[in-house]
């Protein structure tokens, strides 16, 4: 990750948890892969040393020798003197490996120590720089958040929805071979709006994050899921409804919890998206000429574009769609004009109506 300020002055920074292993241990093979791999980013001229800052944070306090000579050293001298220890830990005094050297570790050294990049190595050095978290890292952003710009009642809100977001944006880049750059005017812009409107009560956030591997598959046996098969949604279509009926379930306890909203709203709103379906479903079977799979289908994605407040305040669109797919999963609503029979018939098995 890297933060750039509008004098062009960059903070190069590697996180690393530092849960279960030690990152700056004299002998941590990630420690030396990631010197290695900004030595790299200097020579293949994306970071200029001279405006850039190479800053490690561990997510809470560990102890290495060498590591924290590196981040003792302010000048070149020092960090020559310091990237000159680091050197004999691994090599003779003939620049020979020493024995003992693990074959991972002895790849990343010879990487960081190659004859003619000890200058290069000096100049990161000098311009390295060390911290550690709490352990509770989670908690920390809330409590900067809070001494920022974000009242203390929608600190947690704001920042699930700014973790969301930037994670968002930055798989768009991905997706699309950009780079993955996010302006900090921009960021500003997108958190201060969604304070705004949380302030104001008139968006309800989302608290859930995306689904694991396992709960996708878990989920794929649901009846919802059975009954998008019935009319035969994509896999596309079916992971996304997987998606969304998690993100529901997830936020309608949390809305719950954290009193945003009474429990006898949840099923006005459910009520709601049954009349909204009946409709749909009547206007749709008006026309008994397309196919059923067409008809269901058709019923499915009217449902599916629907907006609906719950309490009166607006809510995420996954939040409307996973609500349609929890009513299907009772099952109180389907999609193929003969959902009820096929659901309890064997040809359910394979998907087919």
């Amino acid at each position: 990750m890297a933060v750039e300020d509008a004098s062009g002055e960059v903070e190069a920074v590697q996180l690393k948890s530092a849960s279960k292993t030690n990152p700056i241990s004299n002998r941590s093979v990630d420690l030396w892969k990631t010197i290695g791999n900004w030595m790299r980013a200097v020579a293949g001229k994306e970071l200029k040393v001279e405006k850039t800052i190479f800053h490690l944070r561990l997510g809470r306090k560990r102890s290495g020798a060498l590591c924290e000579s590196f981040a003792e050293a302010s000048t070149l001298q020092s960090a020559g003197a310091a990237v000159e220890k680091a050197k004999s830990e691994f090599f003779t005094t003939k620049g020979k490996l020493k024995k003992g050297v693990p074959e991972d570790l002895r790849e990343a050294v010879e990487t960081v120590f190659a004859p003619g990049r000890s200058g290069l190595m000096q100049r990161i050095i000098a311009r390295f720089q060390l911290s550690f978290g709490t352990r509770y890292a989670y908690e920390e952003l809330v409590n900067h958040l809070k001494t920022k710009f974000i009242d203390d009642d929608v600190a947690e809100d704001v920042l699930l929805h700014a973790l969301g977001w930037v994670k968002k944006e930055i798989d768009n880049a991905v997706e699309h071979d950009e780079l993955p750059l996010i302006a900090v005017d921009e960021f500003r812009t997108e958190i201060s709006a969604f304070r705004d409107r949380l302030k104001a009560r008139s968006y309800l956030p989302s608290f859930a994050g995306p689904p694991s591997l396992e709960q996708i598959e878990l989920h794929k046996v649901r009846v919802f899921v059975r009954q998008l098969n019935l009319v035969k949604f994509s896999e596309e279509q079916i992971l996304s409804g997987i998606t969304d009926f998690l993100s529901a379930k997830t936020n309608r306890v949390q809305y719950a919890e954290r009193g945003y909203v009474h429990s006898k709203s949840f099923l006005e709103f459910e009520s709601a998206l049954q009349s909204l379906w009946r409709n749909h479903r009547d206007e749709v079977e008006l026309n008994k000429s397309e196919e059923e799979i067409t008809r269901g289908q058709r019923l499915a994605l009217r449902c599916f574009r629907e907006s609906l407040k719950l309490q009166g305040i607006d809510v995420p669109a996954d939040f409307v769609r996973g609500c349609f797919h929890s009513l299907a999963d009772r099952p109180s609503i389907g999609w193929h004009p003969r959902y009820e029979t096929l659901l309890t018939g064997a040809e359910v098995s394979d998907g087919q109506p």
